[in-house]
Protein backbone atom coordinates (compact mmCIF):
# COMPACT_ATOMS: atom_id res chain seq x y z
CA UNK A 1 0.00 0.00 0.00
CA UNK A 2 1.33 3.62 -1.06
CA UNK A 3 1.20 6.18 1.51
CA UNK A 4 -1.06 8.05 -0.60
CA UNK A 5 -3.53 4.91 -0.12
CA UNK A 6 -2.58 5.06 3.22
CA UNK A 7 -3.28 9.25 3.73
CA UNK A 8 -6.98 8.55 1.76
CA UNK A 9 -8.18 5.38 3.55
CA UNK A 10 -7.20 7.50 7.16
CA UNK A 11 -9.16 10.49 5.76
CA UNK A 12 -12.33 7.86 5.05
CA UNK A 13 -11.92 6.72 8.98
CA UNK A 14 -10.80 9.97 10.61
CA UNK A 15 -14.19 11.68 10.79
CA UNK A 16 -16.05 8.35 12.28
CA UNK A 17 -13.18 7.05 14.53
CA UNK A 18 -13.02 10.67 15.88
CA UNK A 19 -16.65 10.84 16.51
CA UNK A 20 -16.95 7.44 18.23
CA UNK A 21 -13.56 8.14 20.80
CA UNK A 22 -14.95 11.65 21.29
CA UNK A 23 -18.44 10.16 22.36
CA UNK A 24 -17.15 6.77 23.73
CA UNK A 25 -19.13 5.20 21.62
CA UNK A 26 -17.15 1.65 21.53
CA UNK A 27 -19.15 -0.57 19.11
CA UNK A 28 -17.99 0.57 16.15
CA UNK A 29 -14.65 1.20 14.56
CA UNK A 30 -12.92 3.04 17.79
CA UNK A 31 -13.80 -0.31 19.87
CA UNK A 32 -12.51 -2.51 16.82
CA UNK A 33 -9.53 -0.95 17.14
CA UNK A 34 -8.60 -0.51 20.70
CA UNK A 35 -9.61 -3.82 21.59
CA UNK A 36 -7.82 -6.23 19.48
CA UNK A 37 -4.60 -3.79 19.97
CA UNK A 38 -4.73 -3.86 23.31
CA UNK A 39 -5.04 -7.43 23.68
CA UNK A 40 -2.14 -8.49 21.20
CA UNK A 41 -0.04 -5.18 22.32
CA UNK A 42 -0.13 -6.35 25.86
CA UNK A 43 -0.08 -10.39 24.87
CA UNK A 44 3.63 -9.62 23.65
CA UNK A 45 4.28 -8.11 26.41
CA UNK A 46 3.36 -11.30 28.39
CA UNK A 47 0.29 -10.37 30.29
CA UNK A 48 -1.74 -12.61 31.53
CA UNK A 49 -5.36 -11.10 30.59
CA UNK A 50 -7.58 -12.67 27.94
CA UNK A 51 -9.19 -11.19 25.25
CA UNK A 52 -12.33 -11.41 26.99
CA UNK A 53 -10.77 -9.35 29.78
CA UNK A 54 -8.88 -6.91 27.83
CA UNK A 55 -12.26 -5.93 26.30
CA UNK A 56 -14.51 -5.99 29.94
CA UNK A 57 -11.73 -3.22 30.82
CA UNK A 58 -12.04 -1.38 27.29
CA UNK A 59 -15.94 -1.34 27.93
CA UNK A 60 -16.73 -0.73 31.62
CA UNK A 61 -13.49 -0.54 33.48
CA UNK A 62 -13.85 -3.31 35.16
CA UNK A 63 -13.62 -6.90 34.40
CA UNK A 64 -17.39 -8.22 34.88
CA UNK A 65 -17.05 -11.95 32.97
CA UNK A 66 -15.32 -13.76 35.68
CA UNK A 67 -13.49 -13.35 39.19
CA UNK A 68 -10.14 -14.19 38.56
CA UNK A 69 -7.40 -12.62 39.84
CA UNK A 70 -4.94 -10.64 37.15
CA UNK A 71 -1.95 -8.44 38.11
CA UNK A 72 -2.05 -4.95 38.68
CA UNK A 73 0.59 -4.51 36.27
CA UNK A 74 -1.00 -6.08 33.50
CA UNK A 75 -4.10 -3.71 34.08
CA UNK A 76 -2.16 -0.73 34.25
CA UNK A 77 0.00 -1.80 30.68
CA UNK A 78 -3.45 -2.14 29.05
CA UNK A 79 -4.74 1.61 30.56
CA UNK A 80 -1.55 2.96 29.16
CA UNK A 81 -1.72 1.18 25.55
CA UNK A 82 -5.22 2.55 25.34
CA UNK A 83 -4.37 5.83 26.19
CA UNK A 84 -1.38 5.46 23.24
CA UNK A 85 -4.35 4.58 20.84
CA UNK A 86 -6.21 7.73 21.48
CA UNK A 87 -3.07 10.54 21.24
CA UNK A 88 -2.08 8.25 18.17
CA UNK A 89 -5.24 8.84 16.68
CA UNK A 90 -5.18 12.42 17.56
CA UNK A 91 -2.05 12.75 15.96
CA UNK A 92 -3.04 11.33 12.82
CA UNK A 93 -6.25 13.59 12.93
CA UNK A 94 -3.61 16.85 13.00
CA UNK A 95 -1.41 15.21 10.34
CA UNK A 96 -4.72 14.69 8.12
CA UNK A 97 -5.46 17.99 8.25
CA UNK A 98 -1.96 19.55 7.35
CA UNK A 99 -1.71 17.69 4.11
Amino acid sequence: MTQKQIDAYLRLMDPQILEERTHQDKSGVYGIAQRPAGYQSNHIEGSSLTPEQTADLFETGTREQDQTAVRVKDVENLSGHFRMLNEALKTIHRRLHRI
